[in-house]
């Protein structure tokens, strides 16, 4: 058998090491792709913080307010919640009587408003992102 009659190609095993270098290539692509992925965690722990004081105040059927440091711009509530630490300033807009504080009602509901997510060292209050937080029902939005 001569050099010449074998046919020239890949194996199997270069084709595989090329599939795996590409997806790992696309991986880091996709992964810098979008930045603001830790701005949409942020929004998804604020979510979650604030569904959890509506259910306190229902399932303990008392009032339960969230006080906004506008020095650091972070959430605190009372012992069963505690402070929510986030490395980002929190700004409530519209809504609420008091622009420092948001209260969840027995039956749920709160004075609304709008609690934007801003990087620190920001300073208008409409950039970032934010949650709504109806008035009537108190459910918490995502907002863009």
């Amino acid at each position: 058998m001569d050099n010449d009659d074998r046919e020239s190609g890949f194996t199997l095993v270069e084709m595989l090491l090329v599939v795996v270098l590409l997806a790992l290539a696309a991986g880091l692509v996709m992964a810098r792709a979008s930045p603001d992925r830790s701005a949409v965690t942020l929004s998804a722990r604020l979510g979650d913080y604030l569904r959890e004081a509506r259910a306190l105040a229902i399932l303990e059927g008392r009032i339960v307010t969230l006080g906004l440091d506008p020095g650091t711009g972070q959430l605190s509530g009372p012992p069963p919640l505690g402070a929510l630490e986030l490395d980002a300033r929190l700004a409530l807009e519209a809504g609420q009587p008091s622009g420092n504080s948001l209260s969840f009602q027995p039956d749920g509901s709160t004075g609304g408003g709008v609690l934007r997510i801003l990087p620190r060292g920001a300073g208008g209050a409409g950039a970032g992102y934010g949650l709504a937080v109806a008035s009537l029902t108190g459910a918490v939005t995502t907002l863009p």
